[in-house]
């Protein structure tokens, strides 16, 4: 084994060939990140659902506004 292939601790290091570090990243984490925001969504609507309309309407909300309510809540500023 080459000098090069060894760390200081003695432990060989895999050779990663020039330019495949990129390559072998894993890609799927916009649709993680798009999943993880879906499942809190539906985990408020759930909430919000729950409430009656009496305390709806004490944070300014009618039943039907829940979803334009995390519509507009997930858009970008």
């Amino acid at each position: 084994m080459s000098m090069n292939a060894v760390s200081a601790a003695g432990f060989a290091q895999p050779h990663v060939p020039a330019g495949t570090a990129y390559r072998n990243t894993w890609h799927g984490w916009p649709m993680l990140a798009r999943a993880i925001s879906a499942y809190r969504r539906r985990a408020v609507a759930r909430e919000l659902n729950a409430l009656d309309d009496r305390m709806l309407a004490d944070i300014g909300l009618r039943r039907g506004d829940i979803v334009a309510a995390l519509a507009e809540s997930e858009r970008p500023a």
